[in-house]
């Protein structure tokens, strides 16, 4: 597996490339992720663990039990891989990070179960994070993948009339006597770049593509700035703001339910977080909030955060029920992320299918519409 990575030296960032998870000592400002992600959620099996925990079984019993009822939340020699590092005095925590992809949240909040010997009412929480999370992933997936098939179909077919149907047609025409209309001159200029230049551009936007990506892990700085661009000013500003909002305020409310300090909890969402912007804002923002000022007075918290959040945020501090604050600002922004991502996601599929069925229809017009006037000549 190849790891990118980034990381703070005390003068500025740098990052580049392992091939395997780094071993020494990190800083908070370290961020590390897979270069190529796996599917291996352990959703399914949290919720079958929560449930055996729930009538008084242990973890160890209870992956026992998993692993000869043969179920699919758990494979049977994952399981006996699993119940054998038991076994060996491991902690569970460090077990499933071992057999499962998960962020680093999951994996804390499993320690603090081992340490409070409260794993059911963790696995609730836990479970309830993973299940949001995977569904909006899934709707995003779900709600694209026909209009990126359709697009798809559509640039191979584009590709595909510019190269050989097109041009047979415009010499015909071109043969003719008398002047083509101009819908016709547009098609034709537009499917000979195509067909003369269409591998070319297509191949300069993945090169760019890679030249960026190259580019912005070596120097997280070139990554740094445009994250920020996109947040402040892209054209998706406000999912954007919504759905950073909804995970850091549900990770919050979960986190100062456990460990009762606002600030504590701070710190550990900011060195869990793995977008470079967000990590840097919030840090700044921590050592700001030991100087005296108020939430509201913080460049940093309002770079990220919205008036409305801030409002409530303000008043943290001398809140007595800071979870059940957070946890009103987590559903909130839920709602607000779950909407504006469903009308977005409503529009994706008939503008991407329009901008390929414009551009086809313009070159079969630019076909057709000689044809017919030649024959009504004729």
């Amino acid at each position: 597996m190849i790891y990118k990575y980034i990381d703070f030296d005390g003068q500025k960032y740098k990052g580049g490339f392992y091939l395997k998870k780094s071993e020494y000592s990190r800083s908070r400002h370290y961020i590390e992720s897979p270069l190529f992600f796996k599917e291996n959620s352990p959703i399914a099996f949290f919720n079958n663990l929560k449930l055996l925990t729930s009538e008084g079984y242990s973890v160890a019993n209870a992956i026992k039990i998993l692993k000869t009822s043969n179920s699919a939340a758990l494979k049977r020699s994952m399981a006996e891989k699993m119940e054998q590092d038991l076994k060996l005095g491991k902690p569970f925590f460090a077990v499933v990070q071992k057999y499962f992809e998960v962020d680093d949240f999951v994996i804390f909040m499993l320690e603090i179960a081992e340490k409070e010997a409260n794993i059911n009412e963790v696995l609730d929480d836990i479970c309830d994070y993973l299940e949001k999370k995977a569904t909006y992933k899934r709707k995003i997936k779900n709600e694209t993948a026909y209009p990126i098939f359709l697009m798809v179909m559509g640039i191979i077919l584009l590709f595909f009339i510019s190269k050989f149907v097109a041009p047979v047609f415009f010499n015909v025409l071109e043969s003719f006597e008398g002047n083509l209309p101009k819908v016709s001159l547009v098609a034709f200029s537009f499917a000979s770049f195509i067909s003369n230049y269409g591998d070319y551009v297509l191949f300069a936007i993945i090169l760019i593509y890679i030249m960026y990506f190259m580019i912005s892990t070596k120097f997280p700085m070139v990554q740094l700035k445009v994250k920020k661009n996109l947040y402040q000013n892209g054209l998706f500003k406000n999912i954007r703001q919504d759905k950073f909002q909804y995970n850091f305020f549900k990770r919050f409310s979960i986190l100062y339910k456990y460990k009762g300090n606002f600030k504590d909890s701070l710190i550990f969402i900011a060195k869990q977080e793995k977008d470079i912007y967000f990590k840097s804002e919030l840090e700044k923002a921590i050592k700001n909030l030991g100087s005296g000022k108020s939430i509201s007075e913080i460049v940093e918290f309002r770079a990220v955060f919205s008036d409305f959040a801030i409002s409530f945020m303000e008043g943290i501090d001398r809140d007595e029920e800071v979870f059940k604050t957070t946890d009103k600002l987590a559903k909130f922004y839920e709602q607000s992320y779950g909407d504006r991502l469903s009308k977005v996601l409503k529009l994706i599929g008939p503008i991407m299918i329009a901008i390929i069925g414009v551009i086809v229809a313009i070159i079969a017009l630019g076909i057709m519409l000689p044809i017919f006037s030649f024959t009504e000549e004729i």
